[in-house]
């Protein structure tokens, strides 16, 4: 491949082309994960544009995401979570050889699993799924922005005092050394950890298991 022929650093920017609408979907997802402004990297918009032009599906990737941002939290990352860190996850995930499919009534087990819990986020979930078209990964990135916007409504209308002050309790000694803008960044990625913990049934690798057994 010549220089001039070599992919452009990050996927295109008009809005419209598939990979713009896959990107986009990728960032909105690790912002709500980690919290601040909605940008990547040069490292990540490579990495992401590669993923994406190599036919890696959306899905796999948010799921690698949210494998990195658990495995994060258990081991007390300071830095900002990035698609960097769900390299590791993405490999292993494209590594596996493909899963049996699912029996049918797998998504419809999953639908009635979230009825049938008292929380009123997951009765909520339910209708909205339940209203989705589709299957494979066409209905696991619906049902994955359906489950995202729900736990982010749900950040933004919380206290979030009681969610900081059990990061802070989390982060312990952690915290000692940084500056402020620092502290408040690393604060709030495990705040947002910590909130999200009340509906395990609403995350990524749950509707994935669903889907693709």
């Amino acid at each position: 491949m010549s220089p001039d022929s070599s992919p452009p650093a990050e996927p295109p920017d008009d809005g419209d082309s598939p990979l713009s609408a896959d990107a986009a979907q990728v960032v909105s997802h690790l912002v709500a994960l980690r919290g601040g402004a909605p940008f990547l990297s040069s490292l990540d918009s490579r990495a992401l544009y590669l993923w994406l032009s190599d036919g890696v599906p959306v899905t796999m990737i948010l799921r690698a995401l949210e494998d990195a941002a658990e495995r994060r939290q258990k081991r007390r990352v300071k830095a900002p979570l990035s698609l960097q860190a769900a390299k590791a996850s993405l490999k292993l995930l494209r590594a596996a050889p493909p899963a049996p499919p699912p029996p049918p009534e797998a998504w419809a087990t999953y639908l009635a699993t979230l009825a049938a819990q008292p929380d009123p986020l997951y009765a909520e979930a339910a209708r909205r799924l339940s209203a989705l078209h589709g299957e494979g990964d066409a209905l696991a990135r619906q049902a994955i922005e359906v489950c995202r916007a729900l736990w982010v409504d749900a950040w933004e209308q919380a206290e979030p005092t009681p969610y900081r002050a059990q990061a802070i309790l989390e982060l312990g000694e952690h915290l000692t050394g940084l500056d402020e803008p620092e502290r408040e960044r690393v604060i709030e990625e495990v705040a947002r950890a910590v909130h999200r913990r009340a509906w395990p049934l609403l995350s990524a690798g749950k509707i994935w298991d669903s889907l693709y057994g």
